[in-house]
C-alpha cells in the first residue's frame, strides 16, 4: 500500500477492504511516506465511491486505530461523524519552529491518539509566507 501511495504521490490514498458486515469496510490511509491513522477527505471520497458501487446510503469505515467512522449519503450530500479527540497543552520543540520558520506561536496543543502537535499562529500572513524545511521538521523531536 505504501508503494502504491508513493507511486500515486497524492497527499493521502485510501485503501478499503470489505468486512462481513454489510456496509462496513476497513480503511487505511497512506501518504507517499507513511501510513497515517485518519484522513477525513479520503473517508468522504471513499464513502461516495462505495455508496455508488453498492447503492448504500450508510457506510461505515473502521480505521487502523479501530475507530468507526460513520457516513451517510443523501441527495448528493455526504456527512460523516468525525471523532473528537482531547488535546493537552504542549510545548513546540525549538528545532521544529526553526525548521518551519515560525518565530512565535499563540498556543500549542497535542493529541495523543493521532500524535499530532497543533500550532496556533497569531498572524495568517505568517502562515502564507512560510517556506518550511521539511527535512528539518521531520528530524525534530
Amino acid at each position: 500500500m505504501l508503494n502504491i501511495a508513493g507511486e500515486l504521490n497524492l497527499s493521502e490514498t485510501a485503501f478499503l477492504q470489505s468486512s462481513e458486515q454489510s456496509g462496513s469496510f476497513s480503511i487505511r490511509y497512506f501518504s507517499p511516506k507513511k501510513e497515517i491513522p485518519l484522513c477525513g477527505h479520503a473517508t468522504l471520497a471513499s464513502a461516495k465511491v462505495v455508496s455508488e458501487l453498492y447503492r448504500l446510503r450508510n457506510v461505515s469505515f473502521v480505521n487502523v486505530q479501530n475507530i468507526t467512522l460513520a457516513t451517510s449519503v443523501s441527495e448528493g450530500e455526504i456527512t460523516m461523524a468525525f471523532p473528537a479527540y482531547d488535546t493537552v497543552p504542549a510545548e513546540a520543540p525549538p528545532m521544529l519552529l526553526t525548521a518551519l520558520g515560525i518565530e512565535a506561536v499563540e498556543n500549542v496543543l497535542f493529541n495523543q491518539e493521532t500524535n499530532i502537535l497543533m500550532l496556533e499562529i497569531a498572524d495568517p500572513e505568517v502562515l502564507v509566507d512560510l517556506a518550511p524545511d521539511f527535512g528539518g521538521a521531520a528530524a525534530s523531536p
